[in-house]
């Protein structure tokens, strides 16, 4: 008896030392970083995909469940997804999430740089103090692991400031490239690369004709022509193509966030596939 007691014993403290806790990320980018200060020593469920508006996503009791083991919940925040975090916080009754401001992290609330209506994300220069910021609440969740954690931290600081430099520096022919966005949610990413964005697909509240409003933006761009109209996979191609094809402006394709499109599967990654496509298109 006291052998099987003894083999329980050890069985289960071997459970409690290797239990790893659980963090869920709203959108693709926020995973990667995670996955830069964790790597194997937690786990990492995300939510929406490059494919996804987390604006807009389907609510249902799957999200909840995801909420509801999540041991540390990362998302954009700025407004980007009022209509769903809280309310599957609540309703996967996560009650320490609820109760400890230090198992939820907005990322717009640690960026630099943040433009009105912006995706923080696409400036590089505020993924750090993000990073710094998850490192700290991370170590706090899983105190056993804060060295690694904050190895990890530091060893992505010195990449990501290299990465930064080296961007910047391939960059510099793009700035006062004359670009169409979709909406304000790409405005990191050019006030950053000091692209000059000249018309934007989404019409402004008040117009009652898409028509109307596509045919004024074209006759605007026939003037002031633009070098290439971007978009992300979430967003409406048709609209893109539609605008292409009354002003024979370029369309192309970008990341937006990790995934979003080919070579683009970490952080790293996706800014380097921004910057590369924009300089194909520039030629």
């Amino acid at each position: 008896m006291k052998k099987f007691y003894l083999f329980f014993l050890l069985f289960f403290s071997s459970i409690t030392v290797e239990a790893k806790i659980t963090v869920l990320t709203c959108e693709p980018e926020w995973q990667s970083l995670v996955k830069e200060i964790v790597v194997d020593k937690a786990d990492v469920i995300n939510i929406t995909s490059a494919n996804q508006n987390p604006v807009d996503i389907p609510y249902n009791y799957i999200l909840e469940d995801r909420f509801g083991i999540a041991d540390m919940i990362f998302c954009s925040g700025g407004g980007l997804e009022d209509k769903w975090v809280t309310r599957a916080i609540r309703g996967g009754d996560n009650f320490h999430v609820m109760t400890d401001p230090d198992k939820l992290l907005f990322a717009f609330n640690f960026a630099t740089t943040k433009p009105k209506g912006a995706r923080v994300h696409l400036n590089p220069h505020n993924i750090l103090p993000i990073a710094a910021e998850f490192t700290r609440l991370v170590i706090l969740s899983d105190i056993d692991n804060s060295d690694f954690y904050q190895k990890s931290y530091e060893n992505f600081a010195a990449r990501w400031n290299q990465a930064i430099k080296k961007w910047e520096e391939e960059a510099q022919p793009l700035k006062g490239m004359k670009v169409v966005v979709n909406s304000d949610s790409w405005l990191a990413l050019t006030d950053w690369l000091k692209l000059d964005v000249v018309a934007k697909i989404d019409a402004p509240k008040g117009y009652i004709s898409y028509n109307y409003y596509m045919n004024k933006l074209a006759r605007n761009l026939n003037k002031n022509r633009a070098k290439v109209i971007i978009f992300a996979a979430y967003e409406n191609k048709e609209s893109a193509l539609h605008l292409s094809k009354k002003t024979n402006i370029a369309t192309v394709l970008l990341p937006f966030t990790v995934g979003g499109a080919a070579n683009s599967s970490n952080l790293f990654a996706m800014f380097s596939t921004t910057i590369n496509t924009l300089l194909q298109m520039q030629k």
